[in-house]
């Protein structure tokens, strides 16, 4: 797994957005690489950019940009994923956001562990119900 686009994320564990009027330099690249300008603010939804560099970062060319949605043309769908496979998920309609997207890193009955970016405002792995899910993408 050297260079892969799941240890890229990981080394970003815990990279949170700024307070205030500022902007975590990290994820305005993140931002920048998924084609939105250079000087967008941190409170930009970032999950999707933040795995466009991730995957970037190996050298790898996504059809993917700041439009969590776009990567479901990412790849090829699993009904069987494994770690590091690209997880697509729905949220609640009631969200500003409707779609989220990480990598995937296990099952546990119901749930699956996901490590992603602008989730609970930062990077991390949090459980998410396997009914969210929408496509898990191989890359």
């Amino acid at each position: 797994m050297k260079n892969s686009p799941l240890l890229i994320a990981l080394s970003y564990y815990g990279d949170t957005p700024v307070a205030g009027p500022l902007s975590n330099p990290d994820i305005q690249r993140f931002l920048e690489a998924a084609g939105l300008p250079a000087d967008s603010p941190d409170e930009t939804p970032w999950c999707s950019a933040f795995l466009v560099w991730c995957f970037n970062q190996c050298g790898i060319s996504v059809p993917a940009n700041a439009a969590t949605i776009s990567w479901l043309a990412v790849g090829n769908e699993t009904h069987d994923p494994v770690i590091g496979d690209v997880v697509v998920l729905a949220w609640p309609p009631d969200a500003v956001a409707h779609h989220h997207v990480g990598f995937f890193i296990r099952e546990v009955g119901g749930g699956i562990y996901v490590l992603a970016g602008n989730q609970d405002n930062m990077v991390d792995i949090a459980l998410w119900k396997k009914a969210d899910v929408l496509s898990y993408r191989r890359t």
